[in-house]
């Protein structure tokens, strides 16, 4: 992985932060704003005061080098979190912008987040189906499966953007068939991933786009 390019990348990001904001996130709030914790029972309000705190360090230290940052889809509500990841420069995801969902639990830190992909991406270890025992988008990572109480919302979104761009693992994969393509023929696989950044993570898009979806179409017509 060359670091350079997303460093540059991310002078570029840095560069347009405020138009970025504005234009590919619409939910993003006043830093300042104040959160009562006085309404929380006692169970709750260690949690809450973690994740505010999280929340604000996110938003005034924004992980710019990876493209990230964080808001609320409902200003009153800290525990739903919707994040941005912009695809490395280097990747076959270049190019694409990715929403994903954060749902904290009233026991966190606990217990870990449920991170999710709103918007669809060809990946092994994101789930491209839902059901009842696993929501569609839900992804595996080491930082969320083998969560501790100090493990950070940094550390995962971290984890996420390294895991997405260069560290798939085919033998932990939701999609058989995308675990083996992977692995047997990396030419499709990462054509495939070209074509549905380019179908499903447009920047022009957005989150709206794909917020209810049910399903992921990954039909793919061979050229």
């Amino acid at each position: 992985m060359d670091n350079h390019d997303n460093l540059d990348n991310g002078k570029i990001i840095k560069n347009k932060k405020e138009k970025d904001n504005n234009d590919i996130n619409p939910f993003i709030k006043n830093n300042n704003k104040n959160w009562n914790l006085n309404i929380l029972p006692n169970s709750q309000l260690f949690g809450m005061q973690r994740i505010k705190k999280e929340y604000q360090e996110l938003r005034d230290n924004p992980i710019i080098h990876i493209g990230v940052w964080s808001s609320l889809p409902n200003d009153n509500n800290l525990f739903e979190w919707i994040i941005t990841i912009i695809g490395a420069s280097d990747s076959s995801y270049s190019g694409g912008l990715f929403f994903l969902k954060v749902i904290f639990p009233e026991n966190y830190p606990n217990r870990a987040p449920e991170v999710c992909f709103i918007t669809p991406i060809y990946h092994p270890n994101v789930n491209p189906y839902s059901s009842k025992y696993c929501p569609l988008g839900h992804i595996s990572i080491s930082s969320i499966n083998n969560f501790r109480p100090n493990t950070i919302m940094t550390e995962i979104i971290c984890d996420i953007f390294f895991v997405i761009n260069y560290y798939a693992n085919p033998l932990n994969c939701y999609d058989m068939n995308i675990g083996y393509e992977m692995k047997e023929n990396r030419k499709l696989y990462e054509e495939k991933v070209r074509y549905f950044t380019k179908k499903y993570a447009s920047p022009e898009l957005g989150y709206e786009e794909y917020k209810s979806c049910q399903s992921w179409d990954f039909t793919y017509n061979f050229s």
